[in-house]
């Protein structure tokens, strides 16, 4: 699959996971009594699952993941994009509303988030009937 298509396919995958990330959030700042980080990693993780599962499928469909390991390092991947995410929401907040600070972030943690699946969680290898 050529890259640009790729990366199409990727923003589009992030569309969906991001409406579904900031849907949890703004239902769970607006109803429970969490605070905004907490909101946030509750949201940002449904979005990680929401994203490995499609992107697995449409996105990433021509490459190769282990059906153990590949969940696994996305994961990981996925906890250190929590983070910045995290971070740039927390130390926003301050400074912009709500909206723009998960804006944001959203913006920051995009570049990582296809980087590392691009180039670690999903390898150029073809993948085998099996995967």
């Amino acid at each position: 699959m050529k890259h640009a298509i790729r990366l199409t396919l990727f923003a589009a995958v992030g569309l969906l996971n991001t409406l579904a990330d900031f849907t949890i959030f703004f239902l769970l700042l607006s109803y429970s009594p969490l605070p905004a980080s907490a909101c946030n990693i509750v949201s940002y993780a449904s979005g990680i699952a929401l994203s490995y599962v499609i992107n697995r499928h449409l996105t990433f469909r021509d490459r190769q993941t282990h059906r153990v390991v590949g969940p696994i390092i996305f994961l990981a991947t996925g906890l250190v994009g929590l983070a910045i995410n995290t971070l740039v929401v927390v130390l926003s907040l301050p400074f912009v509303g709500t909206v723009s600070a998960k804006i944001a972030a959203t913006l920051v943690t995009f570049a990582w988030n296809y980087s590392v699946s691009n180039l670690i969680v999903f390898t150029e290898t073809s993948r085998s009937p099996r995967s």
